[in-house]
Formats: structure tokens, C-alpha cells, sequence
């Protein structure tokens, strides 16, 4: 499985600037449903840096821009409910097969 944005976040957590930092903590501080609809300018003003930083953070992701960082959250998003859904279903059914072994 290809790696998600926020495997890529964690990867350059350690090495990340200041600037960088104050990014990275609001995207896993914050719910990303609260943030991926922004523009760059929203975003920027949201975490008190330039743009050009959101730029340089989203290229060193390996990304082409902002649009491509939100589009890989938003996925992120998404494969998170459904593990979450599948663990719950998973988690529903052996409280049953136990339920019904007793």
C-alpha cells in the first residue's frame, strides 16, 4: 500500500523547520474536514505563516502544490473512516461469535 500524506507528515516531522512545525501540528491538531475546503490564503492566515511556506511544505511532501495537499488529505480522510468502520464491524462480530459461544 502506498504510503498516505500524513505517513509523509510523520517522515519529515523530526527534520521540519519552525515554520514547518506550526503546519504539521495544526494539520494533526485540527480535524482535517475543518481545513481541506480552505484556499491557501485561508489556510495561511489560519496557521500564521506565508503562503510561500504552505508552498515550500507541500513540495517537500513531494507534491506539485497546495491543491494536490489537499486532495491527498481529503483521501487520508477518507481510507481513515473506512479502516475505522471496518475495525468496528470487525470488532461487532467477534462480540457477537463470543456472546453466542457463552
Amino acid at each position: 500500500m502506498a504510503e498516505s500524506i500524513l505517513d509523509r507528515i510523520n517522515l519529515i516531522k523530526n527534520q521540519a523547520t519552525k515554520q514547518e512545525k506550526v503546519i504539521i501540528s495544526y494539520i494533526l491538531n485540527n480535524n482535517i474536514n475543518s481545513f481541506i475546503y480552505m484556499s491557501i490564503t485561508e489556510f495561511a492566515e489560519a496557521v500564521k505563516v506565508a503562503e510561500a511556506t504552505i508552498l515550500r511544505f507541500c513540495r517537500k511532501l513531494g507534491l506539485k502544490g497546495y491543491s494536490e495537499f489537499k486532495l491527498l488529505l481529503a483521501q487520508s480522510l477518507n481510507e481513515y473512516k473506512i479502516n475505522s468502520e471496518e475495525a468496528a464491524s470487525r470488532i461487532y462480530h467477534n462480540m457477537v461469535s463470543a456472546l453466542q459461544s457463552t
